[in-house]
């Protein structure tokens, strides 16, 4: 089972970050800039809204840096790891099930 930010509570079904959503990102390091916390912005490729501004910014480094996701080729596309998985897990955004 898949759990995404909206159902975490992270972010509104609008991508706006929630207060408990601004709590859990502190815990991951996020501090709020001048920059734009969150919005929405559509994938060309999948045709869906993505978390865009700071907070999206930093959910993409942290996964990074901790080794969770992992580009596709040369594309922007990336994957998810095992690592991934694990961490993934304990954040509550993956549920017992394997990413297919």
């Amino acid at each position: 089972m898949r759990v995404g930010l909206v159902e975490l509570g992270v972010v509104s079904a609008e991508l706006v970050v929630t207060e408990p959503g601004m709590v859990w990102l502190k815990e991951l390091g996020f501090e709020a800039s001048k920059r734009v916390v969150s919005r929405a912005c559509l994938d060309w490729t999948e045709r869906v809204p993505h978390l865009a501004g700071a907070a999206g910014t930093h959910l993409c480094s942290v996964f990074f840096e901790r080794g969770w996701v992992k580009r596709i080729g040369s594309s922007r596309a990336v994957a998810l790891t095992s690592v991934g998985e694990e961490g993934w897990r304990q954040l509550g955004i993956l549920g017992d099930a394997p990413v297919a």
